[in-house]
């Protein structure tokens, strides 16, 4: 693995690399996310030889360094950063990306952000849209990146949101229904783990949106029935239900998944 800070140079095409903590900067301006200090304070009590690499580009050149020594840009991995800079960490794992201009950083931003498993709210999206439209992207591509459909994207860039109320309701239920599943209790160090919470919110989340389709949904053996309501949907409401289905089925995979975590339950 090579080094970089310690020695001269880097080979831009480096698969990982030891990049020391110090040359490494944060734009609080150009976040594409809030860092959560909850999360960084999560991330001091782990093991960071378990932690991914981060992602880094070259600090630009028409931008001042909050410190001499910054010599990186940090793409993706910024918790870990501050992280890294609490437990007092020399080097941290990098990736190093060719990415010099504002639009191609923002996408890579956003994308290696998403595959973290770390969805953005609602507004996180709707902001980051309005960024990629500013620099000269299409809705379509807007629509790409975030995996949704290209009028949903128009609705963010509009300030349109039909659905405005529904989702206040529906927060209210989540809030109801994980006060009936005891989440309040939850004892000692799960309260201090941000995923645990975030995870099961999003699962009450998930079974308020199964609910509402089914309730939607005419039961029926027939399918022509299933089809007659389907088509009795308007052209956005259809694209509304089915991205609610497509984050609902990403969801319940993530929730498969840690349900078989020996990590998780201790086995």
């Amino acid at each position: 693995m090579t080094q970089v800070g310690n020695v001269a140079g880097v080979a831009r095409n480096a698969s990982v690399v030891e990049i020391d903590v110090i040359m490494l900067g944060i734009s609080e301006e150009h976040l594409v996310r809030p860092i959560d200090d909850q999360h960084v304070a999560y991330l001091r009590d782990t093991d960071e030889s378990e932690w991914e690499p981060i992602e880094v580009r070259k600090w630009p050149k028409e931008w001042s360094k909050p410190t001499p020594e910054i010599e990186y840009h940090v793409v993706s991995g910024n918790h870990r950063t501050s992280a890294a800079r609490i437990k007092g960490l020399e080097t941290l794992r990098a990736k190093i990306l060719d990415v010099d201009s504002e639009l191609d950083y923002l996408t890579a931003a956003i994308r290696t952000n998403t595959r973290h498993g770390r969805n953005f709210t609602e507004d996180e999206r709707r902001v980051n849209a309005f960024k990629l439209r500013e620099l000269g992207m299409k809705p379509s591509e807007i629509a790409k990146i975030f995996g949704v459909h290209k009028s949903t994207v128009n609705n963010w860039l509009s300030g349109r949101d039909s659905n405005a109320s529904k989702k206040m309701k529906a927060r209210e239920q989540v809030d109801s229904a994980l006060a009936n599943l005891g989440i309040e209790e939850l004892g000692g160090e799960w309260q201090d783990v941000p995923e645990v919470t975030a995870d099961v919110r999003q699962l009450a989340r998930v079974g308020q949106t199964v609910n509402n389709f089914l309730a939607e949904t005419p039961i029926a053996e027939n399918k022509s029935h299933v089809r007659s309501w389907v088509c009795s949907l308007s052209k956005e409401s259809r694209y509304s239900i089915a991205d609610d289905m497509r984050e609902t089925i990403q969801w319940l995979t993530n929730v498969a998944i840690l349900l078989k975590s020996d990590k998780l339950v201790g086995e």
